[in-house]
């Protein structure tokens, strides 16, 4: 008789991989025809909660096992910002909506939130993308493909901003080449978390079953 020793502590990116793949997925289909008010809520709730979930696993895997940082406190900090600080942004933007309107100026009190989000976002992403690639937990080039995937998020992001104020201010502000644009970037937002996603599923199915340890009757 022999009993299974505990799983493989990384099995747990299965489940963060499929989170994140859930939160790229899910703000989708609010584009797809989705009217309801109270669906389209539901739907924008759940993506936000499964991104959350997703870098609570990464940072802190479950029971202590899994951390794609192995546990060290820049790393995890960095991954917990990332959880925490879209969702607090999304309720603090709802809430605002409710209580003053939809902002409709850029004179509004809230127009510098989205660059506070912006910086605090890439800043926190970075260091948790070069904590993962330093802790050597993720085998490599695995351990790298977070770094990509900042760099395409940014380099796209940054490209569409510049690319887009150049024409605004030469008066050249073709709508359908800045709705091109703005369409690339927001691909790349959806590309990017599937693709780290998958890849975090795959790494944790690669990996060997547990061994067993005999129970009865005992090993010679």
């Amino acid at each position: 008789m022999s009993a299974p020793t505990e799983p493989p502590a990384l099995n747990v990116w299965v489940w963060a991989g499929a989170l994140l793949v859930a939160s790229a997925v899910l703000p989708l289909a609010l584009g797809v025809g989705v009217d309801a008010p109270v669906l389209r809520s539901t739907v924008g709730i759940l993506g936000q909660f499964s991104f959350a979930a997703s870098m609570a696993l990464f940072a802190w895997g479950w029971r202590g096992r899994g951390s794609v940082v192995a546990g060290r406190r820049t790393g995890v900090v960095a991954l917990a910002v990332l959880a925490v600080f879209p969702l607090a942004m999304w309720l603090a933007s709802g809430l605002a909506d409710l209580a003053f309107g939809p902002q409709t100026t850029a004179d509004d009190g809230r127009s510098w939130w989205g660059t506070v989000y912006q910086v605090v976002w890439i800043g926190a992403a970075a260091l948790a993308a070069a904590e993962i690639w330093r802790a050597g937990v993720v085998p490599r080039p695995w351990n790298r493909v977070p770094a990509w995937g900042l760099l395409v998020v940014v380099g796209v992001g940054a490209i569409t901003q510049v690319v887009s104020v150049s024409l605004v201010t030469g008066g050249a502000g073709d709508q359908l080449t800045l709705i091109t644009l703005w369409q690339l970037s927001s691909l790349a937002m959806f590309v990017v978390p599937v693709a780290l996603g998958v890849s975090a599923i795959v790494l944790g199915l690669r990996r060997t079953p547990p061994p067993t340890v005999q129970v009865f009757p005992p090993a010679a």
